[in-house]
């Protein structure tokens, strides 16, 4: 039977898995709301907080998540 080897990342956390799966297996598929949230804060950790412009809800991402757009994000901007 054949098989495929799928990797996965926590968009939030930063970290990736692996896992293998048989051809023909099911699985649920992942919802992925967009939100445009406002950059607010860096923390000491170098963890970046984003605010919901919607609902003022504040969600933490981790920097190694976006260390690459990273630079190009300023206080105060409304980002995607």
């Amino acid at each position: 039977a054949a098989k495929t080897t799928i990797k996965f990342k926590n968009l939030k956390r930063g970290t990736t898995i692996e896992n293998t799966y048989r051809s023909g297996e099911k699985f649920e598929t992942a919802q992925i709301d967009r939100k445009p949230s406002v950059y607010t804060y860096e923390d000491e950790s170098g963890n970046c907080f984003f605010m919901d412009s919607e609902s003022f809800e504040e969600v933490m991402v981790e920097f190694k998540a976006i260390e690459d757009q990273k630079k190009w994000i300023v206080e105060g901007m409304e980002c995607d």
